[in-house]
């Protein structure tokens, strides 16, 4: 049987009729989820806070929904219109860009804390178009997507390589690009149930801790069965009430000398019912020694005013020079 990367460049062979049939099929919904999970296992992930992800070929939104559903907070790319018409049709909770990979990502550095891929990275390697060169269309993945990730951040591919000469072309591009890491293959054993999966790390850890490349899982377990596990866990979460939204806000100081660290104290001093504090926030360079800070909030929506606290910060005059809503999600 051809592979569907042999048969027409993505945009192409994923139309209206392939991309219902696809996100409707409950076997292929099932096997999406348990790649998901284990993709978002590979990333060991903080359980304590949400992180802001990338789907890279995010299709549909089966992968989101399992991102959703583990309280990460995510955007989705995709070259197939169809499939992110499908993506807008159910309401997913991530932002959704139309995007040719292989064209390089457009995200500023350090805007991701990580990375998924279900299916995608196979493509790349298909000269599906007399301008397509495989090589050249990874080297501009790779390199903007080490600069999008967040230093220590990693990125976890699944994909189907279709042989051993393909996965050292991926592989020899990516480190390359900056990336350390190497390849999961779950179940090697079963020719069956066998998965690839290319574990990146986008530079040493913060704590200075020596990244380790995941061991690969040995015994096969049936696909629902990871699943029920996996939403039985999800449930035994702290979860929060649906009245609840993670917002971000991107705060602009005067100038380089501001104190950075008195204005996020300051900020974190401000005390409403229905706000908490997350541990998250992050500094983004904007030029000439000057950083933003992007600071994270769960916010009971029936009792705080976004617009009101963006109001108080904006009275710190001495710090504060404006104050934009990022993001709002709502849980």
């Amino acid at each position: 049987m051809s592979r569907p990367e042999h048969i027409a460049p993505p945009e192409l062979f994923y139309g209206e009729a392939e991309a219902e049939k696809y996100t409707r099929n409950s076997r292929i919904a099932a096997i999406q989820a348990e790649m998901t999970m284990r993709a978002v296992e590979l990333l060991n992930l903080a359980d304590d806070q949400p992180r802001f992800l990338l789907d890279i070929g995010c299709g549909s939104g089966l992968s989101g929904e399992i991102l959703d559903e583990d309280g990460q907070l995510w955007v989705g790319v995709d070259i197939a219109p169809a499939m992110l018409d499908i993506a807008v049709d159910k309401d997913v909770e991530g932002d959704l860009f139309l995007q040719d990979i292989g064209q390089g990502l457009g995200f500023r550095p350090g805007t991701f804390d990580g990375a998924i891929s279900v299916s995608v990275l196979q493509w790349l390697c298909n000269a599906d178009k007399t301008e397509n060169k495989p090589r050249y269309r990874l080297q501009r993945f790779f390199s903007t997507l080490f600069m999008a990730l967040q230093r220590g951040a990693r990125a976890v591919f699944q994909f189907y390589p279709e042989n051993d000469a393909q996965v050292e072309q991926i592989m020899g591009v990516a480190m390359k690009c900056g990336f350390t890491g190497g390849l999961v293959v779950d179940y090697p054993n079963s020719k069956k149930a066998r998965k690839f999966y290319l574990c990146l790390f986008a530079g040493q850890a913060p704590s200075g801790r020596k990244q380790e490349l995941p061991k690969g899982l040995a015994s096969e377990e049936a696909p629902d069965s990871r699943i029920a596990d996996y939403y039985m866990s999800v449930k035994q979460k702290k979860a929060l009430p649906a009245e609840k939204s993670i917002v971000v806000l991107e705060v602009k100081p005067w100038d380089s000398d501001t104190d950075l660290d008195a204005m996020e104290a300051m900020i974190r001093g401000i005390e409403m019912d229905g706000l908490v504090w997350s541990k998250v926030a992050k500094r983004i360079p904007l030029g000439y020694g000057i950083e933003r800070l992007d600071i994270y909030a769960v916010v009971e929506n029936d009792k705080v005013s976004v617009e009101g606290l963006i109001e108080t910060i904006k009275g710190f005059e001495d710090y504060v020079q404006s104050v934009d809503e990022g993001a709002f999600v709502k849980l």
